[in-house]
């Protein structure tokens, strides 16, 4: 098996996969936290300090930017939405109301949102691990000739095309990790918008005996 996260100096998909999952849990605990530090300040007549932007939370910037390949995933994903916008809502709710001398509404608007917005949130994120584990895969690309056989493991498989033109070569960084195996940069287009995409020699990968194939 030769693996395209090892020659790019990536980590392996199971590697990032517990690092997605474990700071999952580290961005669920910041939101039990927010929601108590929010009752601390309004209960105790504090100026209140807790992030009311949805997009600004350590949570919030991952999300925005997160776009997994598998439909389902992304489906679960999507509904964490509606409940992180509403949590992080609440804090602005309550400083108006704190403004016009409506405390004890504050305290219940707060009430309510950990017992519904946050209480989904929770589950969400406890049910996140099974969703993105059972979400994620790795493909296998078998190669062969009357010589030899072999599989590449990516993420995803988009498309098979050939590219005849080299549009630039290989920077210095990546030869260095497999990089006899890395013709250059291509370009396709997608719905109308070029991508530059890593050319493979596959010839040149089927009769290596390099390291990075597990024969």
């Amino acid at each position: 098996m030769y693996d395209m996260r090892k020659t790019l100096g990536m980590p392996a998909l199971a590697d990032e996969l517990s690092n997605t999952v474990l700071a999952l849990r580290d961005r669920k605990q910041d939101h039990i936290n927010w929601i108590n530090t929010l009752k601390d300040e309004v209960y105790h007549d504090r100026d209140i300090s807790v992030q009311t932007d949805p997009h600004k939370c350590a949570f919030g910037k991952r999300y925005d930017t997160y776009q997994p390949e598998s439909p389902a995933l992304a489906d679960y994903m999507s509904r964490f939405d509606a409940p992180h916008k509403h949590i992080h809502d609440v804090a602005i709710r309550a400083h108006y109301l704190l403004k016009i001398g409506q405390k004890q509404q504050a305290k219940d608007v707060i009430h309510d949102a950990e017992q519904r917005e946050l209480t989904s949130l929770i589950t969400l994120f406890d049910n996140a691990e099974r969703n993105i584990r059972a979400f994620t895969y790795e493909y296998a690309i078998v190669i062969e000739n009357s010589r030899k056989k072999f599989a590449i493991s990516v993420d995803a498989v988009k498309s098979f095309e050939q590219f005849g033109e080299i549009r630039s070569d290989i920077p210095p960084m990546l030869k260095k990790a497999c990089g006899d195996f890395l013709r250059g940069f291509g370009r396709r287009s997608i719905n109308g918008t070029a991508e530059d995409v890593l050319i493979l020699d596959a010839e040149k990968m089927i009769t290596s005996s390099h390291e990075c194939l597990d024969s």
